[in-house]
């Protein structure tokens, strides 16, 4: 594997791109020789966020939008993104398989996952999101139940879990996400006996005043009631700003028609 990983980067070493900047073409090493067989050509262009097939992803030209060392890093993911490597989903904290959905406590490839959600793909983020050193992979897609997958790497396994719209907004650089909608909380994942866990970090309740029209706000950090300058000081400390979300290289035209 590390082999075909260290290729792919080699390959994509050899990118040339077209006077827009937008498309660009793959072609073959080098030192292949004249006499070597020509590989088709593939072109591509990026989305600008718009939903698009899983199929019709260029995984391996994400090295045009990512640092040299995120890359690197992403390419471990390569093998769950392509199809060489199925995922481990988690399933419910019974461990029991969701059955609507059906992929949930089961062993099944990313592509496999968005077609059984006939959903399409957004964007991708990859961060840290579980503080360990171990930066995960963050799909967005385009379903409405689970808009959310994310992907984390053990040694040479694949580990999922699927979050919905609402359970997973804003997340942030240092790893919070907000989960609610009027109420709701700052939390956080950790990774621990191969399964993600959510604990909730600091949030904000709001209650309607016996009134009926006046509503009063309670503050809480780390499930103690809190006031609002230490909640606004929390917030200040822990909300670093939006993952990166990278917009996604998919077929041009003239290689769909193809297809």
């Amino acid at each position: 594997m590390r082999k075909i990983i260290a290729f792919t980067l080699f390959a994509f070493m050899m990118l040339s791109f077209t006077s827009c900047g937008k498309e660009t073409v793959r072609v073959e090493p080098a030192d292949a020789g004249q006499d070597a067989p020509k590989s088709e050509q593939i072109k591509y262009e990026f989305n600008d966020y718009e939903p698009i097939r899983f199929q019709e992803v260029v995984w391996t030209a994400m090295s045009e939008k990512m640092s040299k060392e995120d890359f690197e890093e992403f390419s471990e993911y390569l093998p769950a993104l392509m199809g060489e490597s199925a995922v481990h989903w988690q399933a419910d904290a019974d461990d029991d398989a969701y059955t609507e959905e059906g992929f949930q406590g089961s062993d099944k490839t990313v592509s496999q996952v968005f077609q059984m959600l006939q959903g399409k793909i957004r964007s991708v983020s990859f961060c840290d999101m579980t503080r360990d050193g171990v930066k995960e992979l963050i799909l967005e897609g385009s379903h409405l139940s689970y808009p959310h997958l994310i992907i984390h790497k053990k040694g040479n396994e694949y580990y999922g879990a699927a979050y919905v719209r609402r359970q997973f907004q804003s997340p942030q650089k240092s790893g919070y996400f907000w989960w609610g909608k009027g109420n709701g909380h700052w939390y956080c994942l950790t990774f621990r006996d191969e399964r993600f866990e959510m604990t909730a970090a600091a949030g904000i309740e709001t209650e309607t005043k016996e009134n009926g029209t006046d509503q009063e706000e309670s503050y809480y950090i780390h499930n103690k009631k809190a006031d609002a300058k230490s909640y606004k000081r929390w917030e200040e400390k822990n909300l670093t700003g939006g993952i990166e979300k990278y917009e996604l290289p998919a077929f041009s035209q003239q290689d769909k028609a193809v297809e």
